[in-house]
């Protein structure tokens, strides 16, 4: 589903952005070496790390779930103890990725993500979806969907304007929400939109780590399922109905932008794996001629 580019709005932003577009996209994988999986992923300045555990052999009886894997999510603050805000996080994101990960296809573990917000900015949910995504892909967690997320803060239109102003701001600054009547995070499925030869790349030459993280994704994608996996507000009030259809649309063609953002992410870290792999082979075959 193509978002008409007529709907964009023409005004930029305090930061040179359109209404439509999102802050510039980074991320750092596998920088924690004692986790499983772990991402520092940031749009603009806002920016999450997160830590995969497991899935590793449940310790506590009632984390020992028999027909399939217990999910944690652990939201730290920045500092002192965990608060209202930080449990409710924890209860949406735990929500979202018991759905998304597998969880079947490991009775009677655990997989733990601890997510950690790098500074306090609002919106903060939208980032850590695609953080925990990104992490639990560097763990080589099975999933059953690909979590993307989008903001989308809504504003009032003046009186008299046309109908194609854009009523939206995608990935919003905490200084904007001030002008908006409130802000929603979207969730949908990656896999939802991939065509199956995009799913059907071969990894056979990939060592074992990046191979099970390709095949991952694969067996993701083939899985039928809608695009939206969750939605709800993050602050102020609950968007229109009337505009709800078209906020689907902007969020799809953002989370587009992520989707791609994320593959050649792991395209280029599968790419490395592979020549480090090489050349971790072809040392070993000196060293038998040596012999």
């Amino acid at each position: 589903m193509e978002l008409n580019a007529s709907l964009f709005g023409r005004e930029k932003r305090s930061d040179g952005r359109f209404p439509h577009q999102l802050r510039p996209p980074a991320v750092e994988v596998g920088l924690l070496h004692r986790a499983d999986g772990s991402a520092r992923f940031r749009l603009g300045d806002t920016s999450v790390t997160v830590a995969v555990y497991g899935p590793s052999e449940a310790q506590q009886q009632r984390k020992t779930l028999l027909d399939r894997a217990y999910v944690e999510v652990l939201v730290r603050p920045l500092s002192g103890p965990a608060d209202a805000e930080e449990r409710s996080r924890e209860a949406i994101l735990q929500k979202i990725f018991e759905a998304a990960i597998d969880t079947p296809r490991h009775p009677r573990t655990v997989v733990q993500i601890t997510v950690q917000p790098m500074n306090n900015d609002k919106p903060m949910m939208h980032v850590c979806v695609v953080g925990i995504y990104m992490a639990l892909l560097d763990a080589s967690v099975p999933l059953r969907s690909l979590p993307l997320a989008v903001a989308l803060a809504y504003r009032p239109l003046p009186q008299g304007s046309p109908d194609t102003d854009f009523p939206f701001l995608v990935d919003p600054l905490h200084t904007e929400l001030a002008a908006c009547e409130g802000c929603i995070v979207i969730v949908l499925d990656a896999s939802h939109r991939r065509s199956k030869a995009e799913r059907d790349e071969g990894d056979e030459a990939l060592p074992s780590s990046a191979a099970a993280a390709a095949a991952a994704v694969r067996r993701a994608s083939d899985a039928p399922r809608g695009r939206v996996l969750a939605t709800f507000p993050e602050c102020g009030g609950a968007m229109p109905p009337e505009v709800f259809h078209t906020a689907l649309k902007v969020a799809e063609n953002a989370c587009k932008v992520l989707d791609s953002f994320v593959r050649l992410s792991f395209e280029r870290r599968l790419t490395l794996l592979q020549a480090a792999f090489r050349v971790q082979n072809s040392h070993g075959g000196d060293d038998d001629d040596d012999d």
